[in-house]
């Protein structure tokens, strides 16, 4: 990502969303560069050269935001046991049937196990 040309895009008047498209690049994604560009004092004033951006940039940049845990499957607790009826050549539908008896959700278990 050219976080040096999303800086210059934004000092010539250019809208995060209109930036975006023109980088290809999600507008949430240009905001955080935008708002880490002021932060830095690089939005005004004389422009910031290029190795000035990406020296700050290695110093300071902006962290990716931490995706949320995915939902856990309600046969997780199963896991083991269903690795091990594969594992000795267990049929599926003799699989599917013991799961049945132990677990609620058919629609995670016919994932698990089709």
């Amino acid at each position: 990502m050219d976080i040096h040309e999303i800086i210059r895009l934004k000092r010539a008047g250019r809208s995060n969303a209109e930036i975006g498209r023109l980088l290809g690049h999600r507008r949430k994604t240009v905001r955080r560069y935008v708002k880490w560009a002021g932060e830095q004092g690089f939005l005004e004033g004389e422009a910031p050269s290029v190795e000035q951006v990406h020296a700050r940039l290695e110093e300071t940049g902006p962290a990716a935001e931490p995706k949320p845990p995915g939902q856990l499957s309600s046969l997780a607790e199963h896991a083991d046991e269903i690795e091990k009826m594969r594992e000795a050549d267990m049929e599926m539908a003799a699989i599917k049937q013991r799961l049945e008896e132990n677990t609620r959700s058919r629609s995670a278990m016919r994932r698990c196990v089709v």
